[in-house]
């Protein structure tokens, strides 16, 4: 019985099927090891191409410019206005607030609403009354476009902005 077994002899599509059976077992086995390694191993692998990724940059970088980069990012965090709701507020009263401890000079009521409406649109823009206490973060940036085209109003502009000056401002 035992020389039968070995004399077997396979037909060539029998062997393309059996190799490429065995392929496939292999691919299969191939990815669940690499699954597993990654699930066990993952953070590991990160934090060396991370620490990898670091020592290339130390070497190629000046220190003393990512110090000075670090610094302008927190500078530039800094340039925001954080504002807290109040009872019956919504967007436009702090926007209202943030402008007013921006401005440095006084500008005509017409293109203060201007910019209020400006912020209010850009921050939030569906105009949603706010929680009392909630928060809304206001970047310095959208205070400064909203000046630069208040500026840039037509006088009918500014004649049609007047009605809601007088209602706010008066």
């Amino acid at each position: 019985m035992n020389e039968d077994f070995t004399n077997i002899e396979k037909k060539p599509e029998e062997k393309k099927e059996l190799t490429l059976s065995i392929v496939i077992l292999l691919v299969i086995i191939l990815a669940i090891v690499a699954f597993v390694l990654t699930r066990e191993y993952g953070d590991a692998l990160r934090s060396a191409m991370i620490d990898y990724t670091t020592r290339e940059t130390e070497e190629t970088v000046d220190k003393d410019d990512v110090e000075e980069a670090y610094v302008e990012g927190v500078e530039e965090e800094r340039e925001t206005y954080r504002k807290v709701a109040e009872k019956g507020e919504g967007v436009t009263h702090l926007a209202r607030r943030a402008i007013d401890e921006y401005l440095e000079e006084e500008i005509a009521s017409e293109k203060k609403i201007y910019m209020e409406d400006y912020v209010q649109k850009k921050v939030a823009p569906s105009g949603d009354w706010l929680d009392i206490g909630e928060e809304v973060e206001i970047s310095k940036d959208i205070i400064e476009d909203a000046l630069e085209e208040a500026k840039e109003l037509s006088p009918k502009e500014l004649q049609n902005l007047e009605k809601y000056a007088v209602l706010v401002f008066s």
